[in-house]
């Protein structure tokens, strides 16, 4: 049997043209040729402007051709075996003005919706809403829809240095939730894009940045993100990257440190790409420019140089970066301690992280020391220890501290050759046992962690920050929440079961504001049941620059239960919001309760609340940690002028106080001369004992009737700056201290 066998299939041609640019050489890429018959088949080609149904052939020369307009190509290839089957391909590419770099496509020109790799649901606008030059693909009924697209340029262009991240401007016609994703479609991160605006969708995190780098520069496209949203038309404007090129540093000091009078050379290169080139600057400790000459410098300070390089280019700015390092330049230091390390030297040093208040501290040895030779030198060593600048007495190289704060420490050298080298030091005192009913003092430094931002979720403030002090207040949290009314939610470290039985009508929290408008605090305290908000403190604005307490009613709270579930729970419950605040300072919070002691002068902080010495009578008050077996004492004394002794209810309101029901006040006093007393003009037909401990009862009866039969007379001027004259003696009653001042019913 003969069969005859007839070769009638064309040769099958394929090509994967780019984008080419006005000006620069084109290169017609390798042209692949298959045929059944298996033979060699060299193709034919033309190469055409087009211009809708016009085309202009170009001319071109071993495979290339040099375009002087910018506009739509096409490449007419055709191809023919021996038994004369023909194929005739004609595969579009464009020529553009070459955008920067980081351009990955603008769609500047028609001819970039090849670069859009998305079916035949899409057309290339000559402007959408603002933009100039967009990609409009369709919406489909698919469940997920994936969006392809290739850069304009080949992989070469965008290897010089890695990819930081990719940002597409898009628009959507309805609400979209959009993926970035690899050719897997694993899930990297989400964006949920509003409808109906330009938005950016920034990726920064990609399962496979090859995949993204060989499909993005070939003709299938790279798959950059897809979408569950059915019937969503997308329009995107363009697509760049970031990316920051990586800076070397060589420094010719050994692991960074050298010493004062050494020259030290540094310079900075990109390794990843050699058309960038850094430029160094220094700076000293003090913060001075340092001149530099051909890489090299001389060292003539103790302490940290920075040294800085610089990427700033006009042609590549997307690249440019700056990043730096430090070199530790050392001279002779007095070291401290065990702990003191050369990086120590020339700040202050912090002695320990914190030290109890009313304890015992030595002072830790110091010597002069060599850091170069790594040896001690001869040195007489002092110190001097102060606290809020008046000079703290030390015997036997110890001290114990009697008020929170600051303590400052400073060491002094002394050389035979009359040379002198200072260490400053600082020693920070906290009372950290919290009373029965303070829920947070923030004594320690990780009690900022204890403080956030937005009990809705916002968390748009800076983060909290801890001071050892701040306006004579010891460790102090620092907030800041720009403006953005989103609140502050904190958390404490006792447990529900520690503080659901205590009895308590208000939650104080000592605060001060720099400046600001009004403040507020939430009905709801748990962060997923804020129902509203309620101005504190009488409705009033509150005051700025002045520290006050701010006491938010129990009575107004809607579930005071909830509130202490949230406080103690892991996240912490909202305490209160402000509008345009920004920097905030919280010293404290505590509960208090209405019919408790309404002085307890239980800090050295309440000294405030007893005003003789202020008014030009008698001596100032000083606070006691303890007198005649009371704890927390107020020591004053009239000096014999018999003018009375004024305490205010410095932490309360005038609306406070009249929602408490009482019959007396009742003071518990100490005395060292016996007088009897008087309340005003009214003899009271009471004798205070000297040497002892005295409860003093006042009746409201009396109070009512100095005060003009009007009791908020009473309570206006004993909350105020001025206080009240709680009582005063026939006789000269020496020194007077009280322990605590309460209303009784």
């Amino acid at each position: 049997v003969k069969i005859g066998v007839k070769d009638d299939s064309a040769p099958t041609v394929s090509v994967d043209l780019q984008t080419g640019f006005v000006g620069e050489s084109y290169q017609i890429p390798e042209i692949t040729v298959e045929d059944l018959s298996g033979e060699a088949i060299t193709p034919t080609y033309k190469i055409y402007l087009v211009d809708g149904e016009n085309k202009t052939e170009v001319s071109h020369s071993n495979g290339k051709f040099t375009p002087t307009a910018a506009g739509s190509y096409e490449l007419c290839i055709t191809a023919k075996d021996k038994a004369g089957n023909v194929s005739t391909v004609e595969e579009p590419f464009g020529i553009r003005v070459r955008p920067q770099e980081n351009i990955l496509e603008n769609f500047d020109h028609p001819s970039s919706i090849v670069n859009s790799v998305n079916g035949d649901k899409q057309e290339w606008l000559e402007s959408f809403q603002g933009k100039q030059g967009v990609v409009h693909i369709s919406g489909t009924d698919s469940e997920k829809t994936a969006y392809m697209f290739r850069f304009i340029g080949n992989a070469a262009t965008y290897r010089h240095v890695p990819f930081d991240s990719i940002t597409v401007s898009m628009y959507f016609t309805k609400r979209a939730d959009i993926y970035p994703t690899t050719s897997e479609g694993a899930e990297a991160s989400w964006f949920n894009g509003e409808a109906g605006q330009w938005l950016e969708f920034t990726i920064t995190e990609f399962e496979d940045w090859n995949y993204l780098f060989s499909g993005g520069t070939s003709a299938r496209g790279a798959q950059l993100f897809w979408s569950w949203t059915k019937f969503t038309d997308v329009y995107i404007d363009e697509i760049r990257f970031s990316a920051t090129p990586k800076l070397e540093f060589t420094c010719s000091a050994e692991e960074n440190v050298a010493k004062i009078g050494d020259e030290i050379s540094v310079s900075a290169t990109v390794p990843t790409d050699g058309r960038l080139e850094p430029w160094i600057s220094v700076k000293s400790p003090s913060g001075k420019k340092v001149r530099v000459n051909n890489g090299k410098f001389t060292l003539t300070e103790a302490g940290y140089y920075t040294v800085t390089a610089s990427v700033e280019t006009a042609e590549w700015s997307f690249y440019d970066t700056t990043d730096s390092f430090k070199i530790l330049s050392l001279g002779n230091y007095v070291k401290v301690g065990e702990r003191f390390v050369d990086a120590d030297m020339g700040a202050v040093y912090q002695l320990v992280e914190k030290h109890e208040l009313n304890t015992s501290y030595t002072l830790p040895t110091a010597v002069l020391y060599d850091p170069i030779a790594k040896e001690n030198l001869a040195a007489d060593i002092t110190y001097t220890v102060t606290y809020g600048g008046a000079e703290v007495t030390v015997s036997g190289g110890a001290f114990t501290p009697d008020k929170e704060g600051v303590y400052r420490i400073v060491y002094t050298a002394s050389t035979a050759s009359g040379e002198d080298y200072v260490t400053e030091c600082e020693l920070y005192v906290a009372r950290t046992v919290l009373l029965e009913k303070e829920l947070i003092n923030f004594a320690t430094k990780a009690d900022a962690d204890n403080v956030s931002y937005g009990a809705d979720g916002q968390a748009v403030g800076i983060d909290p920050v801890w001071l050892a002090e701040y306006k004579g207040r010891a460790g102090v949290i620092k907030l800041n929440d720009k403006a953005k009314e989103s609140g502050y939610t904190v958390r404490i470290d006792k447990t529900y079961d520690e503080v659901k039985n205590l009895a308590w009508e208000f939650v104080d929290i000592d605060i001060y504001l720099e400046s600001g408008d009004w403040l507020n605090y939430g009905i709801a305290v748990q962060s997923e049941q804020v129902s509203g908000k309620i101005e504190a403190n009488g409705n009033t604005p509150w005051k700025s620059g002045v520290w006050t307490t701010l006491s938010i009613p129990k009575a107004k709270m809607n579930d005071p239960d909830d509130f202490l579930r949230a406080i103690t729970s892991a996240q912490g419950g909202q305490i209160l919001w402000g509008w345009d605040l920004n920097n905030v300072y919280i010293d404290g919070i505590r509960l208090r309760s209405l019919n408790a002691t309404l002085n307890a002068f239980d800090s050295a902080a309440s000294a405030s609340e007893c005003l003789n010495g202020t008014n030009g009578v008698g001596t100032k008050a000083t606070w006691l940690e303890s007198y005649q077996g009371a704890t927390g004492v107020i020591k004053t004394n009239d000096g014999g002028a018999m003018g009375g002794y004024y305490l205010r209810a410095a932490n309360h309101s005038v609306s406070e106080l009249s929602t408490i029901e009482w019959n007396y006040i009742e003071v518990k006093v100490f005395v060292t001369n016996g007088s009897w007393v008087c309340f005003y003009n009214s003899a009271l037909n009471v004798q205070l004992v000297g040497g002892q401990w005295n409860t003093l009862q006042i009746s409201k009866s009396v109070i009512t009737s100095e005060f003009g039969g009007n009791i908020s007379n009473f309570y206006g001027n004993w909350v105020a700056s001025t206080g009240v004259q709680m009582f005063w003696g026939y006789d000269d009653m020496g020194d007077v201290y009280f322990d605590c001042v309460t209303l009784k019913k």
